[in-house]
């Protein structure tokens, strides 16, 4: 259990998406605690932490895990804005190869973090840029991403508590971000662009090859004359809108044109589509607030976020009421950017999968048609491997319905030497409780019940590699890279104009 000890929207959010139980300002029970100074974000096992430490104003890119092996299933985290970092800072590397976390025990009191955040800074939306990922070969893949790593922060946090709860003696519990028992779940979206009735139908046949069914998000401008033979084709598949014009806006009339007319034919076809992914991943305000006043559940762009979990985003100092599902962002077209060879690339997206298996988050990926086709044994490979690590697999659309669900959940645990007291409202059984206690874990309803240690079903967590420090070659400037992205977004530009 968590304490805050003041109400704080950007904290409780997190905690919440994280599944994490917390309570503002309580004194009893066995808590760690939480505050933000205007600073820093504190972390400690005690109550009253000092919130003033010497500091000074640094600008960071990125903070990459230490030797400790706390931060190595959190990754290198891109910060890319100024952060005040504690004088005496000991955790975490920044890109100049120092602390910016401070961890120090106060005799006679307790463990304190000290993370050099502003979170209104680093979880607001700061526009897209070029990044590359770091592959187990000689290139690395890039594309146009969230400036913001919001996951990566997310998981900075997590894991200061996940150590102090260790420290400590303590289970870390919070709500499965998995349906069911799972540590996992596997999902893939497919974009058809403007791919033609057989090529998706090919692409089809391989998702019924592998057992999955995948979401795919249609294009209906471009497509219109041969758009009712791909529905034909698709009948029965998780099936929502792309766009109508394969663009994205800056002003919200253009983009809920764009989408209402979308949306308009799909239902004309007899499909009603809740969800919607933007073209290129891109994503702005204004688009969030046409998907907003056209009623759409839920959305996908990794121009907002990726490689996390669902968030609610921030438009106008308020929660929308649409969805961001995030996948990973790269897909076998930018890799065959870099590599042709099929082995690096199952290599470079196992990795990816035995990642958000070890952080116990979903596994979103994404492609076209033509790619799905161009490498099709090596895909069905990495999704029956995706499988394998898993356990499961979940349209997004089903996962929107589920994390809302989730998201209803209020319990409160008790802990106790034998094990925990559970409250909790009444909750889907697909919904759980994870639990990890001495490199176990273990999964349980959520339901108001006593729990103890040795009635659960214990298992050993599944773990990464230790941080690779040759990833951070992919944060290396890259001329070409930036002039292949000014390109890229000149070309949209142009497109814009023409079809405006």
């Amino acid at each position: 259990m968590v304490v805050l000890n003041e109400p704080d929207d950007r904290l409780q959010d997190l905690l919440k998406r994280e599944g994490i139980p917390f309570r503002i300002a309580d004194t009893t029970g066995k808590y760690l605690f939480v505050t933000r100074s205007e600073k820093h974000l504190i972390v400690a096992d005690f109550r009253d932490a000092p919130r003033e430490f010497k500091s000074h104003l640094k600008k960071i890119r990125y903070i990459a895990p230490d030797r400790s092996g706390v931060l190595d299933k959190v990754g290198v985290v891109d910060i890319n804005t100024a952060c005040f970092v504690p004088d005496a800072a000991n955790f975490g590397l920044s890109d100049k190869g120092k602390g910016v976390i401070y961890y120090h025990e106060i005799p006679g009191k307790g463990k304190i973090f000290v993370l050099p955040f502003h979170l209104d800074t680093l979880l607001k939306h700061r526009g897209i840029a070029p990044k590359k990922f770091w592959a187990p070969f000689s290139r690395f893949p890039y594309e146009d991403v969230a400036v913001s790593d919001r996951g990566g922060v997310r998981r900075l946090l997590t894991a200061c508590l996940k150590y102090l709860c260790k420290l400590n003696g303590l289970p870390f519990i919070k709500i499965s971000c998995n349906p069911g028992s799972f540590s996992s779940t596997l999902g893939f979206r497919v974009d058809t662009d403007f791919s033609s009735p057989s090529l998706i139908e090919k692409a089809l046949k391989i998702s019924k090859k592998v057992g999955m069914r995948w979401t795919w998000f249609v294009t209906t401008g471009e497509q219109h004359a041969r758009l009712k033979a791909i529905i034909n084709i698709l009948k029965g598949e998780d099936i929502q809108l792309h766009c109508h014009r394969h663009l994205v806006y800056a002003d919200i009339t253009q983009n809920k044109l764009n989408y209402a007319r979308g949306k308009e034919i799909l239902n004309q076809l007899g499909v009603t589509p809740t969800g919607v992914a933007a073209p290129y991943g891109e994503w702005n305000e204004s688009l969030q607030q046409a998907y907003t006043e056209l009623g759409f559940l839920y959305s996908s762009e990794f121009g907002y976020s990726y490689d996390d979990l669902p968030e609610l985003p921030m438009v106008n100092r308020q929660r929308s009421t649409v969805l961001q599902i995030p996948v990973h962002p790269i897909s076998l077209g930018r890799l065959s950017e870099v590599t042709r060879n099929k082995k690096q690339i199952f290599d470079y997206y196992s990795r990816i999968i035995d990642l958000q298996c070890a952080r116990l988050e979903p596994c979103f990926l994404y492609d076209h048609p033509n790619w799905i086709i161009h490498y099709q044994d090596v895909l069905i490979d990495i999704l029956q491997y995706g499988l394998e690590r898993c356990c499961n697999w979940i349209t997004l659309t089903d996962y929107c319905h589920w994390w809302r669900r989730r998201d209803s959940i209020n319990y409160e645990i008790q802990l106790k030497d034998e094990g925990f007291d559970l409250k909790a409202t009444e909750t889907p059984a697909e919904i759980s409780l994870t639990i990890e206690r001495n490199g176990q874990i273990a999964f349980v309803p959520i339901k108001t019940q006593m729990i103890t240690w040795d009635e659960l079903k214990w298992s050993e967590i599944y773990r990464t590699n230790r941080f690779n420090k040759q990833e951070l070659n992919a944060r290396k400037s890259d001329l070409i890279m930036l002039i292949k992205a000014k390109l890229r977004t000149y070309r949209r530009k142009m497109k814009k104009r023409i079809n405006s």
